[in-house]
């Protein structure tokens, strides 16, 4: 897929948009996802770094690395996901 794909988090103080291949999405049921979303777990989907483009709020970001290549981005003043 390359078509333009823009989201937000849940408040509206994160909003970003995302241009590039999207792998296949997946759910993860470990024990850092289901802590990270308060629940059975999470779904998701990778993408390369460069293909994301913060539109608002980067700044309130906090980046939790997990492992090399899943990093956890939660909102600063909530401390979630």
């Amino acid at each position: 897929m390359n078509n333009k794909i823009y989201g937000e988090c849940f408040c509206g103080k994160i909003k970003y948009s995302l241009r590039g291949p999207i792998k296949p999405g997946r759910c993860c049921h470990c024990s850092k996802c289901r802590k990270a979303f308060s629940g059975a777990g999470s779904a998701m989907t990778f993408v390369q770094d460069n293909s994301i483009e913060w539109v608002r709020g980067e700044e309130d970001l906090k980046g939790i690395k997990y492992r090399v290549w899943v990093v956890f981005n939660a909102i600063r003043l909530y401390g979630v996901t």
